[in-house]
């Protein structure tokens, strides 16, 4: 048992990770031009872009010196080797070493990370500026153009005390309970928490296709934890309800905390609107936690009343 917990609290807040999705920032991308056979998206929270070129148009994307660093042709995607866009965006591996067109893709699609889709330092809430990246689409001179603005930061004294009151009310609710009760009641908390983590992750999955196979491991993780603890419910078997609240809680309580930084960002990457995920945040941090901080006390008073007979 103490090997799931591990892997639990290693596999939880996956968002550590530097590639990983993003779920909140300060500032939305939109895209205010239309192009003709070229699909345009901002995946990630803009923090990346993905141009899809319709057969049987061609499309070369210019860089910060004017110079072309992508080439959607019919045979695929090419990148210049000799652009320092291309060195700096870390294009196709960033390399230098080679001068001419190299073969990225035999698709028509192609996803990268570009520098000139960095917010600018604008604090005040608003539009905060346009982009502008130079293509040439069929031999014709023209731009992707989009805008930057900066969400409204909500207030985390706020939500703080939503979290502080309900872990009050249901520490206080607990403490009046039976101890056979109160372990019930660690239970359906690490139900609660994990239904919560599991519709945030789900919230969070369709919203971003970017690295989405990271967020949907964890959904069905999530779902595997729901499952385990309504069977716990269900059996109604001591030790199984306390280790079930225990581990679920645990993860639970992390899957909240990993998505602590919606409370502070204005702009969440949800398919839900940012005050529903940030409640859901909050009800699996403190539903897990409180659900596993009973478990554990269960635990302890039962090895403590062994004791003492």
């Amino acid at each position: 048992m103490l090997a799931v917990v591990v892997a639990l609290l290693g596999a939880a807040p996956a968002s550590a990770h530097p590639r990983s999705p993003t779920i909140a920032l300060d500032f939305r991308l939109r895209l205010e031009s239309a192009l003709n056979g070229v699909h345009v998206q901002l995946p990630d929270g803009g923090r990346w872009i993905r141009i899809a070129v319709d057969r049987p148009h061609v499309l070369i994307v210019r860089g910060s010196l004017g110079e072309p660093v992508l080439r959607f042709a019919h045979d695929g995607v090419w990148v210049n080797t000799a652009s320092p866009t291309a060195a700096a965006d870390r294009i196709g591996g960033g390399s230098t070493s080679a001068r001419g067109w190299r073969k990225l893709t035999g698709g028509r699609a192609y996803t990268w990370h570009d520098h000139r889709l960095t917010p600018p330092p604008v604090s005040s809430p608003g539009f905060a500026g346009k982009f502008s990246l130079p293509v040439v689409l069929d031999g014709k001179r023209t731009a992707i153009v989009g805008g930057f603005w900066r969400a409204r930061r909500p207030s985390l004294a706020l939500w703080l005390g939503v979290a502080a009151a309900a872990a009050l009310a249901l520490a206080l609710v607990a403490r009046a309970l039976a101890a056979r009760t109160r372990l019930s009641l660690a239970a359906v908390l690490a139900a609660t928490g994990a239904v919560a983590g599991l519709a945030m992750e789900t919230a969070f999955a369709v919203a971003n296709p970017f690295g989405s196979h990271t967020r949907w491991a964890e959904v069905a993780a999530a779902a595997v934890l729901v499952a385990a603890v309504v069977t716990a419910l269900v059996l109604r078997t001591t030790v199984g309800r306390r280790w079930v609240a225990l581990v679920v809680g645990i993860y639970a309580a992390l899957m909240g905390l990993d998505a602590a930084t919606t409370l502070w960002h204005g702009a969440v990457v949800s398919s839900w609107p940012a005050p529903a995920v940030r409640a859901a945040a909050v009800a699996a941090f403190v539903c897990g936690g409180i659900a596993a901080t009973l478990a554990f006390l269960s635990d302890v008073d039962e090895r403590h009343a062994g004791r003492s007979g």
